[in-house]
């Protein structure tokens, strides 16, 4: 499911909460953004999830909660609410800060790696390698001479 999806159908539930909160037949259950909420946490949307999780522990209607099962709706709210601080606590770690400070880790890692290939041998003035190479190059092509010579004679 993509994310426009969902983000189109978590505001359709909230437009259909904020239209029809009279309505008993358009209102919007609890367990209807659960279902959302469960649907976005399995996806991968955990922001939309947390925001679900949110929506559906207030929709929880205080007759649910009565006597006779109330350790029972207890421990639903408590799921719930275990579930929206997984929900957050994923969102956190693929936020836009921490992935911008994994970035900044590696790369400062990287720096410090190359820095120590670098180190290890040791750069040369332009100047001098500019000769080196003419050297280099001379040197070949006297040792291509003298083998043509050799084969000559």
């Amino acid at each position: 499911m993509s994310r426009s999806c969902l983000a189109m159908r978590y505001e359709a539930l909230v437009l259909r909460e904020a239209k029809y909160s009279d309505d008993l037949d358009l209102h919007v259950f609890h367990e209807e953004w659960l279902t959302f909420a469960q649907d976005s946490l399995d996806n991968g949307f955990y922001t939309i999830a947390s925001k679900a999780f949110a929506n559906a522990l207030v929709h929880i209607h205080p007759s649910h909660l009565d006597s006779t099962n109330s350790t029972l709706k207890k421990n639903k709210v408590n799921d719930i609410r275990g579930l929206q601080t997984l929900a957050k606590s994923l969102s956190a770690q693929r936020s836009v800060q921490t992935q911008s400070a994994e970035y900044m880790k590696r790369k400062t890692s990287g720096v410090s790696e190359k820095c120590n290939l670098h180190s290890e041998k040791p750069k040369l003035p332009a100047n001098l390698m500019f000769r080196l190479g003419i050297k280099t190059r001379d040197t070949q092509k006297l040792l291509l001479s003298r083998k043509r010579n050799l084969e000559e004679v």
